[in-house]
């Protein structure tokens, strides 16, 4: 379901500091370095600082390597220095050497260095470390030592050739490198047509005219950082730029490559060994109007992309890539790693960009804020079935109500006065919280169960989220409105469940003779909720009312609404707040995020849990359209569905007549709506002589997904979908009158923090 007209207001600038600490993304890809004996420039495009170089070179093939020198001038020192053969600061270095020395001052290597190698013999060097983005400094003054990300296991191509789009560099720069040899002194080379730009050598180079370089392949790939893209758990779109930096067009094709298996010497933590590659979706075109669009993509686990780049500085030499994280596509347990390299080659095969891309396996729990927009409001105002005589009476009742006369204990009456036919019965069986006339004792006998009824409520009908609120529940203690509320819940699901009845189960209750009755008939629908009802009453006398079911009073049969709702004449927000947990859905109306006692970030609905010292730093967000509740606790949903595409929750919110803080038809200092009677001295008003009881139903239809990129892409961070609420407005004599209005509302994920503190 498309999102039409929907507006946001939620509060997202102070969540950064609630983020997790991201852990690392563990792509892995494995580069070959031939090293001569003697001295080798080499430069690293992956990154190896997960192990120290004593870890990395503990290897049999990596004996040969002796010394490692890492060049580590700042630009400013760079600059001073114009010729590679010139002794240099010796603080310039940063160097490790096999059996560690004293002096030693390097332990890991990076990616995008360059460094000097020095071995006792011929070897290839393969290193596996974690793909990086290139990134370069360069500084006009003095030298840039550097590689170059030309395409690995090719002929690499001619400095010569490569430099084509730089001619100030290629006409008149110098470079030099280490190719082999005892002499650490870099050569210069003369030979640029002969001479191979190979990918992992380093290079010195210098621009004789000052220069600043800005060339280093023929086209770029701007990331949001060298580590790559990552998706993390809740992200679903990430952009990069593909940019030209010549004056031809550039043809560039995008391939998704799966990473190299994750190093065992040293090993890495289980979490960051990847599942499978990402399944990495790319934005296409726009399949919607204008105004709601919908994109299509295309999938790097089934075609390589291709993109044609205009020369540099004309219309279409750069293009934006939307990448998205298939949500739907990604499985497994919570913080499951997927990690995949996308790499980028254009068709002259001269260069070679290699971009890490991550993404872990989300879930739902958290905070979540957004608004609910309501378009559309039903009228209390109703259409009557009606008849003019005895004869259309009959065939209403017989052809046309629903249910039919006798059926669910319904009966229908005419009331020739004004035609209108009256329905007595029907309704349903379930608990409503003023049912429960003793809590306590009926909580009591289902802690410690005595009785095979409670035994069995306990162990078959009570959910976990319950047992765990009963076990913790002190019987001297009053109960608290949570557990309360899951008991309703669950007998109520025990009304409305599987068969309920046992002989042996029930052998030690005294049933009355409806029950019996009932027990004989074997019945289904809406007679067996009739007896279940029955049978909790019967085993729990005096903790539950008995009570017939709603719309026991007369009320007039009503057709379908008069318009099944009307459009309003300005789309109105509702503040939505809900968090989830491992075991429940709440909605609240309010939360802070910030700091409790302890230093950690928290979410609570009460101000009290907060750091004093870090009030400032805290933020309340707050739907003003829900009444305060006692302790400023929240609504558990009727059910136990989660926060995910495809799923309904719902909450019923009620608010009494009597309630000072939150019924909007009680005014203190007004004498018709203070609640009071005008006795003296005064009574308490009854529900319904100055003010309503109001109950809200509120249901959320969360939409299924659709296949377009947005909603593959965004179940971790965004939910959409239908709202709709009924809201009833409870007077004397059990008179309801019942409003509904609808809308669509869409959530944001603003916080993983999965327990809130009460």
């Amino acid at each position: 379901m498309p999102l039409r007209s929907i507006v946001l207001s939620v509060v997202l600038g102070f969540v950064a500091f609630l983020a997790s600490t991201p852990r690392c993304h563990a792509q892995w890809l494995k580069q070959s370095l031939p090293l001569a004996t003697g001295w080798n420039a080499v430069y690293l495009h992956v990154d190896t600082s997960y192990a120290t170089l004593d870890e990395l070179l503990a290897v049999p093939s990596a004996n040969a390597i002796r010394e490692i020198w890492l060049w580590t001038p700042s630009p400013a020192e760079a600059g001073e220095i114009s010729d590679p053969r010139t002794p240099t600061q010796p603080d310039y270095w940063a160097h490790w050497t096999r059996g560690g020395s004293p002096s030693d001052t390097l332990t890991r290597l990076h990616g995008n260095v360059a460094c000097l190698v020095r071995t006792t013999s011929g070897l290839n060097w393969e290193v596996t470390g974690r793909p990086v983005v290139p990134v370069y400094r360069w500084t006009t003054s003095g030298l840039n030592f550097i590689g170059f990300p030309t395409v690995a296991g090719t002929a690499a191509p001619s400095i010569d050739s490569y430099f084509v789009p730089a001619p100030d560099l290629r006409s008149g720069g110098e470079f030099y490198s280490n190719f082999g040899g005892d002499d650490p002194t870099p050569a210069l080379i003369d030979d640029l047509v002969g001479t191979r730009l190979r990918r992992g050598q380093a290079f010195w180079v210098k621009s004789s005219s000052g220069t600043y370089n800005r060339y280093y392949a023929p086209f770029e790939v701007e990331t949001p950082g060298e580590s790559g893209v990552r998706f993390g758990e809740t992200a679903g779109q990430i952009s990069l730029r593909l940019r030209n930096t010549t004056r031809s067009a550039v043809t560039v094709t995008l391939r998704r490559l799966a990473s190299d298996p994750a190093p065992t010497a040293p090993p890495v933590a289980a979490s960051e060994i990847h599942q499978g590659p990402v399944p990495v979706l790319v934005r296409g075109e726009s399949t919607g109007d204008a105004f709601f669009p919908k994109f299509a993509f295309r999938s790097l686990a089934e075609t390589n992309l291709t993109w044609t780049l205009q020369p540099k500085g004309e219309t279409g030499s750069e293009v934006e890539i939307v990448l998205g994280c298939d949500r739907q596509a990604l499985t497994g347990n919570r913080g499951a790693l997927f990690a995949s390299i996308l790499r980028f080659t254009d068709a002259a095969a001269m260069a070679q960009i290699d971009v890490p891309v991550s993404a872990r396996v989300g879930s739902h729990r958290g905070l979540w804020v957004g608004n609910a927009m309501v378009t559309t409001v039903e009228p209390y105002l109703n259409a009557y079935y009606t008849a003019t005589n005895a004869a259309q009476f009959t065939n209403l009742i017989s052809t046309v109500l629903e249910p039919r006369e006798g059926q669910q204990g319904v009966h229908y009456e005419w009331d020739a006065s004004s035609g209108r036919i009256l329905t007595f019965g029907g309704g349903t069986w379930t608990l409503e919280a003023a049912d429960l006339r003793q809590p306590g004792s009926l909580l009591a006998r289902l802690k410690t169960p005595t009785d095979a009824v409670s035994f069995y409520l306990r162990t078959n009908r009570l959910k976990a989220a319950t047992r765990e609120a009963l076990d913790a529940w002190a019987i001297t203690d009053p109960p608290p409105e949570r557990l309360s509320s899951g008991l309703v819940r669950d007998l109520n699901d025990a009304i409305t469940g599987p068969e309920l009845w046992n002989a042996a189960r029930f052998a030690g209750v005294v049933l009355r003779s409806e029950t019996q009755g009932l027990t004989k008939l074997n019945p289904s629908g809406w007679n067996r909720e009739r007896l279940h009802r029955l049978l909790l009453e019967d085993a729990y006398p005096d903790a539950l009312s008995r009570r017939r079911p709603s719309q026991k009073i007369g009320q007039y049969a009503r057709r379908t609404p008069v318009s099944g709702g009307q459009d309003v004449p300005r789309p109105y927000p509702l503040r939505l707040i809900l968090h989830q947990d491992p075991a429940m859905v709440r909605l609240l109306q309010k939360v802070h995020l910030g700091f409790g006692v302890t230093g950690a970030p928290i979410l609570t609905p009460n101000a009290a849990n907060l750091d004093p010292g870090k009030i400032a730093d805290a933020r309340r967000i707050s739907a003003v359209h829900l009444p305060v509740r006692a302790h400023d606790q929240p609504w558990n949903a009727t059910s136990a569905e989660s926060l995910r595409p495809g799923a309904t929750v719902a909450f019923e919110v009620r608010t009494a007549h009597d309630d000072p803080r939150a019924n909007p038809f009680l005014h203190r200092f007004h004498p018709d709506h203070d609640g009071l009677t005008a006795e003296l001295p005064p009574q308490p008003a009854a529900i319904g002589e100055e003010s309503f009881g109001i109950r809200r139903l509120i249901t959320l239809t969360f939409d299924a997904p659709e296949d377009d990129f947005d909603s593959r892409t965004r179940a971790a961070s965004a939910l959409l979908g239908r709202y709709v609420e009924e809201v009833t407005l409870e007077a004397r004599a059990g008179h309801p009158t019942t409003f509904a209005s609808g809308g669509e509302f869409q959530l944001n994920r603003v916080s993983d923090i999965e327990t809130l503190t009460p």
